[in-house]
């Protein structure tokens, strides 16, 4: 059940994923085809007709995709995923939401949606935080959604293999880093924003081509 945490390390938490079958549905290349099937989602999951997305309507769209995808992992007891990796869907949504600002007046847009120009760049965002998430859920062997130091110090071998390399007596400092309210646990928002900072690639995905989706990166 649970997968080699590297060299030295503690077994992670099993979580396989089909990382082929996750790329293909989100078709985030800027080739005609790829344009044809965003346009095609887009106009699925704006159910209102409104030209506009809710985050209602992104959640709702991205779980029936994913269900198709990824099968019953997604409802597994172990992580309860189908409800705990709604983070990604929400820091997916926030980071795309109002992004073409700086291409469109304040007339033109509807602020606090994502737009159709905006979806290629929510896509791109939703595979890179579902990728860091499965890291996350991976080195939490105590299945409560979030890290303790134990569990962070033991998954230094996997972060090695994931490109964030660490001695153990780093690993403190980096905890208190990372844990951005000093609550003594590293929560998937304070992750995923180290996790961004530092490049962590998992080593078993389809080598999908990360796009810089932080605060100032293009995605256009």
């Amino acid at each position: 059940m649970d997968e080699d945490g590297g060299e030295g390390g503690a077994p992670l938490v099993e979580v396989d994923v089909d990382w082929a079958a996750l790329t293909a549905a989100l078709p985030c290349g800027r080739d005609p085809d790829s344009e044809r099937r965003r346009k095609e989602i887009y106009m699925e999951w704006d159910v209102n007709g409104n030209g506009a997305l809710s985050f209602t309507e992104v959640d709702n769209g991205m779980r029936e995709m994913m269900g198709k995808v990824m099968g019953g992992l997604l409802e597994t007891k172990m992580h309860k995923w189908s409800n705990s990796w709604k983070p990604v869907i929400m820091r997916a949504f926030t980071r795309s939401k109002d992004s073409n600002k700086k291409q469109k007046s304040k007339g033109k847009r509807k602020d606090d949606y994502v737009e159709l120009d905006e979806f290629r760049l929510l896509l791109l965002c939703l595979r890179q935080y579902f990728e860091l998430y499965v890291a996350f859920s991976r080195m939490d062997t105590s299945l409560d959604r979030r890290l303790d130091f134990e569990e962070f110090k033991s998954a230094l071998p996997a972060l090695a293999m994931w490109n964030i390399v660490l001695t153990e007596e780093q690993a403190e400092a980096e905890f208190k880093l990372i844990d951005d309210n000093n609550g003594g646990f590293i929560l998937f928002d304070e992750f995923i924003r180290w996790a961004l900072d530092r490049g962590l690639d998992l080593d078993d995905d389809d080598d999908f081509d990360d796009f810089d989706v932080s605060a100032d990166g293009s995605p256009f």
